[in-house]
């Protein structure tokens, strides 16, 4: 479970990486018509949260593993 959702989160980080380098792609063009206005979040911000969001779903995930491989009661507990 939690190797798909660093894959989950890397992907994330991927998009947003992507949609940070390439803001004229057709593609990104159409997802940012399809996504509803939102007075919190601007256009220009979306890439950097979801890199954030991305990054943080994958590290957790990744520290979760790890807990689990030790065996770590309070490892587990923090994440």
């Amino acid at each position: 479970m939690t190797c798909r959702l660093q894959l989950f989160g890397a992907t994330l980080v991927g998009l947003g990486v992507w949609m940070r380098a390439d803001r004229e792609s057709p593609f990104y063009l159409e997802l940012l018509r399809s996504i509803p206005a939102s007075p919190i979040l601007t256009i220009d911000q979306l890439p950097v949260a979801v890199i954030a969001v991305g990054g943080c779903v994958a590290i957790l995930s990744f520290l979760g593993c790890c807990g689990a491989c030790f065996e770590s009661i309070c490892f587990l507990c923090m994440v």
